[in-house]
């Protein structure tokens, strides 16, 4: 029976093991004894020699560069406890409230979480050198966050804010920031991408940062977003805009063009069923695209005779004969100009300086290509995000300043948050509606707030995570004088109002539907209204101490169980999920065998048996419920039989604690009982 530790997935050995079998497909020469010759590899590849020109290659460093890499890869020791009287819909959500230092919950999400998150968010301290307060030792970042948090009694040990007098105001900042944007790359799908808030006191080094994590190659753009339009005054200038930098986790990834909501499609001709409305916007002909003589063409139209630019006829011949450099021309081809004007596309209007050739662009159809020639291809228009779309005064703080006063009834609880459609934006264009996002610096929850709005809007089921460090309310806060202790009490109680007020409007849809009340259209789908609150704490299982000195009565009492004593099944089931990499969501059933309760997880993927005084009569009903849960199957193919077999007996991974068993003897027997059956992926905790 394989013994389970109680740490988080050790990125070192995945790491080491990735490389190494990556290096026997192609330099087995420098593998042995599993291991890597690096001398060996340098020869290989060359680096053996000049040293001294490695040494002054392109590089970004800071003090303690080393030691921040190696706690992103240092395993936690931590665990997550549930807390469902916090939650809301605990039994059916799928939405993950976590409280803790976001360094050590991203540690344990990697099982669980590894390559399953769509988008992350993240809206990290500025570095203004007052406001981030996060665990600066490396030793024991569990025991440091208790301290901070004030959940155990200080130690003396230097917690503090980083401010500019410090001596380290850059390189605290991005010992706090890289091993988080290390892990952070490890939950993202192939196809993911990251969006982080920055201002200037940073964004250079988060753009070097982000470069040596994610790639250059997969930097997407920096986007500038309005902050206030009176903004913030300095001796010289007002900064009005902060940044929102974009990644890419790979080639893979890529962002959802938006549609256009451009008010210029405001027209209707015979072709709107169709094609929808169109805008008269662009002239066929054009001066600034350089003079190609092909197009510069004689069209006739109802008899009438156009040159491009409105020349005359003696003009145009004459510009045909000196080819210029620069000049005007049309911007279709002859033979796409007579599909266009056979087809509709084509207006002639009168203007001061005569009549002019406009195109029609329409909403639902444009003119395509192809071998065979010209066709009208039927889609929705759509437009590539851009870098300045977020300067509009709808994604500005006075709009976040809006959200929170509609949530909080006017307190202001909550400084400089992002505003909901900001959220909704990056969501819109990175996500579909069955996406996980990750926001590992929640705050006050803004964007578990849009998640759930725009599942309402477009019948989505979008899960979010968040993540925050319970960081204190000042007593001289408005936020504790409204009975706010820590940040996150503020950000689950945004979630709940949020989730109240989207209860409120489809109790009003739900009778405008039965005609009772004209409100409106009901949403598509009603969304997940509901989270899972977990928090960041020590394990459940006690390690062993092996210094005699520690040795008492009390201890040699406790060893007979490595699980502490104020911790509930719960508590152990879902460490047990962090551990397994099943994800925090997975669906559970308490079943009852021989009087005594076991876990099914995941539908028969995991079986956890954590009652006390198991018997051969429980070990009999576990495998009756394994049988009828995956019955035999009989296959005339012999081969086939097999493989079915083999997967109903390898489908279940059994979980036991180690204390579990009435006695040594019975231990033995259950665990050749089921070996017997050929059910042999056993664990033990």
């Amino acid at each position: 029976m394989q013994k389970m530790d109680g740490k988080s997935l050790d990125l070192v050995e995945v790491n080491r093991r990735a490389v190494i079998e990556a290096l026997k497909g192609v330099a087995p020469e420098v593998v042995s004894e599993g291991g890597v010759d690096l001398e060996k590899l340098a020869v290989l590849i060359g680096e053996d020699k000049n040293l001294s020109d490695k040494l002054e290659r392109y590089n970004f460093t800071w003090p303690d560069k080393r030691k921040a890499i190696k706690s992103a890869l240092t395993p936690s020791s931590g665990t997550l406890r549930p807390a469902p009287k916090e939650s809301v819909n605990w039994d059916n959500t799928k939405n993950l409230y976590i409280e803790g230092d976001n360094l050590e919950v991203l540690k344990l999400l990697q099982k669980s979480y590894f390559g399953k998150i769509k988008m992350i968010y993240i809206d990290p301290p500025y570095n203004t050198g007052k406001e981030f307060v996060y665990p600066d030792d490396y030793a024991d970042n569990i025991q440091n966050y208790l301290e901070l948090t004030g959940q155990i009694n200080e130690s003396g040990r230097r917690i503090t804010t980083n401010t500019e007098t410090s001596g380290r105001y850059h390189t605290n900042w991005l010992n706090m920031m890289y091993p988080r944007l290390k892990l952070a790359r490890n939950l993202l799908r192939d196809d993911g991408v990251i969006f982080i808030s920055i201002d200037d006191h940073e964004v250079s080094n988060l753009r070097k940062i982000c470069d040596e994590i994610f790639g250059e190659e997969n930097f997407v753009g920096c986007f500038s977003r309005i902050t206030k339009k009176a903004g913030k005054s300095s001796s010289d200038i007002s900064k009005n805009h902060d940044y929102l930098i974009c990644y890419f986790k790979s080639s893979e990834s890529s962002l959802i063009r938006l549609a256009h909501n451009d008010s210029g499609f405001s027209n209707i001709d015979e072709y709107f069923d169709l094609r929808g409305k169109f805008k008269l916007n662009q002239t066929l002909d054009y001066d600034t695209l350089g003079y190609v003589s092909s197009l510069d063409y004689e069209i006739i139209i109802d008899g009438e005779s156009f040159y491009a630019g409105g020349v005359s006829k003696e003009e145009f011949e004459k510009r045909k004969l000196e080819k210029p450099k620069d000049g005007f021309r049309w911007r279709w081809s002859q033979k796409m100009f007579n599909f266009g004007l056979e087809n509709g596309f084509i207006v002639v209007k009168k203007g001061k300086n005569g009549k002019r050739i406009y195109t029609k662009t329409y909403l639902l159809a444009s003119i395509e290509s192809n071998d065979s020639g010209y066709y009208i291809n039927y889609a929705d228009r759509t437009k590539a995000v851009s870098t300045i779309d977020f300067l509009s005064n709808e994604y500005s703080n006075d709009n976040s300043k809006k959200d929170l006063d509609s949530i909080f009834d006017g307190r202001k609880v909550f400084e400089y948050s992002k505003p909901v459609s900001l959220m909704r934006k990056i969501q819109e264009i990175s996500t579909k509606s069955d996406d996980i996002i990750l926001d590992f610096f929640s705050g006050s929850a803004t964007t578990a707030h849009a998640v759930m709005e725009l599942n309402k809007e477009d019948g989505g089921s979008r899960q979010f995570i968040m993540v925050q460090l319970p960081e204190p309310c000042g007593e001289d806060s408005e936020a504790f004088k409204a009975g706010y202790k820590n940040i996150c009490e503020i950000g689950k109680e945004r979630i709940r109002r949020v989730i109240k007020k989207i209860e409120t409007e489809y109790a009003k849809s739900e009778k405008t539907a039965q005609g009772e009340l004209d409100l409106g259209a009901p949403a598509k789908q009603k969304p997940d209204l509901g989270f899972k609150v977990f928090k960041l704490d020590t394990s459940n299982f006690i390690p062993w101490d092996s210094n005699p000195d520690n040795l008492s009565e009390e201890s040699l009492q406790r060893s007979l169980s490595n699980i502490k004593l104020d911790r509930s099944q719960q508590d152990l089931l879902y460490e047990l999920f962090l551990k397994l990499g099943v994800t925090l969501n997975t669906p559970y059933q308490k079943v009852e065998l021989a009087g005594k309760y076991m876990y099914d997880i995941g539908y028969g993927s995991i079986y956890a048996c954590l009652d006390d005084d198991l018997d051969m009569d429980f070990c009999k009903a576990m495998i009756a419920y394994h049988d009828a849960q995956f019955p035999k199957e009989e296959s005339k193919d012999k081969k086939e039989e097999r493989e079915l077999e083999k997967y109903r007996l390898e489908t279940t991974t059994f979980i036991f604690r180690d204390s579990s068993f009435a006695d040594d003897n019975i231990k033995t027997n259950i665990l050749q009982t089921l070996r017997q059956m050929g059910l042999t992926n056993i664990r033990a905790i």
